[in-house]
């Protein structure tokens, strides 16, 4: 069967290496292998062919503490999640099965016994819903990983200062490319404008591909 990973899923390993572009991926991983083929798993595809699971390589030399990124999604409830593995523990979202039968409440973290006890990445599975699959709000910018925004580069603009629409071009322009996951190249044209006004709807924000005030604060 064909298939493509939620953007939700492709999402959460593209912001890493945004977020740590030296990481190691040898453990990283979307679509499912033999094993999983013969059992159970987000990381085979749906009747769809859409894919809801991704893992995640430890590496905390380079930035991915994956003990810091568990915290991280049980600290912040991210909506979107079914449930996390991580080190021998899972924890369960409000789309896990379990949780919406009320069998177990949401955000409990229990013991893992499988036989990957998921030392080596993080495992991240998501809802089967059209929100969980497309939303790509940040799963990992958080002041309890150490993460940090885009940095900006040397300007006499300081960010926020000015509302950026098509045609304007500088550092913060840049900052808002690489905010919303294009070519951070300082140009406000038709693909930045698209991406900010895709960055505005996922935020709850007026869609018209314009930084001003309100964006900004999102950004910032």
């Amino acid at each position: 069967m064909s298939w493509q990973a939620a953007p939700s899923v492709r999402w959460g390993l593209d912001e890493a290496t945004r977020l740590w572009p030296e990481r190691n991926k040898a453990s990283d991983g979307i679509i499912g292998d033999a094993a999983h083929a013969a059992s159970v798993s987000d990381h085979n595809p749906d009747s769809r062919g859409i894919v809801h699971a991704f893992d995640l390589t430890h590496d905390p030399k380079n930035g991915v503490d994956c003990s810091k990124l568990f915290a991280l999604l049980l600290a912040k409830k991210d909506s979107r999640i079914r449930y996390v593995i991580w080190n021998r523990q899972i924890t369960y979202g409000p789309w896990s099965d379990s949780v919406r039968a009320g069998k177990i409440r949401v955000w409990s973290t229990h013991p893992y016994t499988l036989a990957d006890p998921h030392t080596n990445h993080i495992h991240v599975s998501i809802g089967y819903s059209a929100g969980c699959e497309n939303s790509t709000a940040s799963w990992w910018t958080g002041a309890t990983v150490g993460t940090k925004p885009p940095t900006q580069t040397a300007s006499s603009t300081k960010l926020g200062a000015r509302t950026l629409k098509r045609g304007d071009k500088g550092s913060d322009v840049a900052y808002v490319q690489r905010w919303v996951g294009i070519n951070d190249d300082g140009d406000f044209g038709p693909a930045t404008e698209a991406a900010v006004i895709k960055y505005q709807r996922l935020r709850g924000l007026h869609a018209d591909g314009v930084v001003g005030p309100l964006t900004w604060k999102a950004m910032l």
